[in-house]
């Protein structure tokens, strides 16, 4: 599956690959009349790769500032709430209800379980 970016702007860059400055990954890109436009096969290992990194990343940063972390882990289904002291949660989220209050939690995880 291929997704089309258009960044709005001619590249003024002669190459014709995007570069992610952390990890060196390149994808391709070319102009149209006015536009630079990337396209990104995100089944490809690489996008995966990229992206799990950039996951871990935004999560070891926010944790670094002290924000918890919430994520719906893949290999058991639940919904998690990382505090940066480790400490994580199943929570179950609650439609409608404003920010801040529009989770509850379910218990506290051994710190294998998530």
């Amino acid at each position: 599956m291929r997704l089309r970016f258009d960044l709005g702007m001619r590249a003024l860059c002669a190459k014709h690959t995007l570069r992610v400055p952390e990890t060196g990954a390149r994808f391709p890109w070319y102009h149209t009349k006015s536009d630079t436009v990337a396209e990104i096969d995100i089944l490809s290992p690489e996008f995966t790769r990229e992206a799990e990194a950039a996951w871990d990343r935004a999560r070891n940063q926010a944790l670094a500032r002290g924000v918890p972390v919430f994520y719906r882990n893949d290999r058991t289904g639940l919904e998690i709430m990382e505090h940066p002291d480790g400490r994580r949660f199943e929570i179950r989220f609650i439609a409608g209800a404003p920010r801040g209050r529009n989770f509850e939690i379910v218990r506290e995880l051994a710190r294998t379980a998530a």
